[in-house]
């Protein structure tokens, strides 16, 4: 299986002593989501705020993303649109809230800050060179 990834609005490094007030609202990223992918399916789970895939399920890796119901952190797998997710999320989340990408096969302490400038080349880098302890 491969590693799962995760966008959270708190250091990683230093999570224990940090909180954010980001309440990200599930009908405003759902309408934002529409609006951006045509093919996004929404999926009911009452355990997350939000579930949803991109319509391509047939294809190799499609996976689902979900919106927890702290309405801060998002997790996924792996699929053919995760780049360009991250970009856009980032954007659509005010910059007066730091973001993280983070995966589980990296270390806790290492992570990727998501700001407007980052590019899909910063992401593929992130991936390919975890930090060594």
């Amino acid at each position: 299986m491969s590693a799962q990834y995760f966008i959270l609005p708190i250091n990683p490094g230093n999570w224990e002593h940090n909180t954010s007030s980001l309440q990200i609202d599930p009908q405003e990223l759902r309408n934002a989501l529409q609006k951006r992918w045509s093919d996004v399916q929404f999926v009911i789970n009452h355990n997350f705020a939000l579930r949803w895939i991109f319509h391509h399920l047939g294809a190799p890796g499609a996976a689902y993303y979900t919106l927890h119901n702290d309405r801060q952190f998002i997790s996924f797998y792996n699929d053919i649109y995760f780049r360009e997710f991250l970009i856009w999320f980032r954007q659509f989340i005010p910059e007066t809230h730091p973001l993280y990408f983070l995966t589980s096969a990296h270390s806790e302490d290492d992570f990727l800050e998501l700001t407007l400038n980052t590019t899909e080349a910063d992401i593929d880098y992130y991936l390919e060179h975890p930090k060594t302890s």
